[in-house]
């Protein structure tokens, strides 16, 4: 194998470990050295950096803590809507836009957190903490505007009445927490980001996740987003004339 195969190889290889959600160089050597191979090596980085375009993929970070990418629009790394949950309706859509937003308030309810290379753990959360979270908000939404709420239809107020609308928990037959409840959601949202690498499961008996690096880094270069910043803030309590 000539050298320039063997780098294209090698190459691949960190490309390789970044698409695997639950590697990081804290469990692999290998994965470590080719981290410090791309810092170090110029014609390594730039033959890593023209597949990982190559691929349709931006480099969001490369650290101790793991190469990390984000697909860009058209690749076939792309998540699309029926990978995160088959055969949601459009309201189940827009709230689960909204679960994902709140994940992200509650695990670093101050965005300069987000800069402090892990100092600062992610808060821990529940599908059932989660869940009573967006509930607040969507009532102190409801009753800071009543008048505005039905007339209003924009994709934060459908979100807001879809909370509203869903049972805060709901058994199925089996003894079982609904999927269709709002903390059935929460716990999909949450599971989804676990099988990504995006949280970790501290305790399976009591359902406690904790967002990983990984979801600290991506959330430093994603979050800009005018409800994370909302739903930073407690929810004002209702006034009453």
């Amino acid at each position: 194998m000539s050298n320039l195969a063997t780098i294209s190889h090698d190459a691949g290889k960190l490309i390789a470990f970044a698409l695997r959600p639950r590697q990081t160089p804290w469990t692999s050597t290998e994965y470590a050295e080719l981290l410090r191979r791309y810092e170090e090596d110029p014609q390594f980085r730039s033959i890593v950096d023209g597949v990982t375009e190559g691929l349709g993929m931006r480099i969001v970070d490369a650290t101790r803590n793991g190469f990390f990418l984000t697909a860009t629009e058209g690749s076939p790394f792309r998540l699309a809507a029926d990978d995160y949950k088959q055969n949601m309706s459009a309201q189940e859509r827009v709230l689960h836009g909204v679960i994902q937003v709140a994940i992200a308030a509650f695990s670093f309810p101050k965005a300069d957190v987000l800069d402090q290379d892990d100092t600062v753990a992610p808060a821990h959360i529940t599908p059932t903490k989660l869940a009573e979270y967006i509930r607040k908000f969507a009532e102190a939404n409801a009753a800071s505007s009543p008048d505005e709420v039905n007339a209003d239809d924009s994709a934060e107020r459908r979100a807001w009445r879809e909370a509203l609308a869903r049972a805060l928990t709901m058994e199925t037959s089996g003894g079982k927490e609904s999927a269709r409840s709002l903390t059935g959601m929460c716990r999909h949202a949450l599971d989804f980001l676990e099988i990504q690498g995006l949280m970790r499961k501290l305790d399976e008996e009591n359902a406690v996740y904790q967002g990983t690096t990984a979801y600290r880094i991506r959330l430093k270069y994603h979050a800009a987003h005018e409800l994370l910043t909302l739903m930073r803030s407690p929810p004002a309590p209702a006034t009453h004339p």
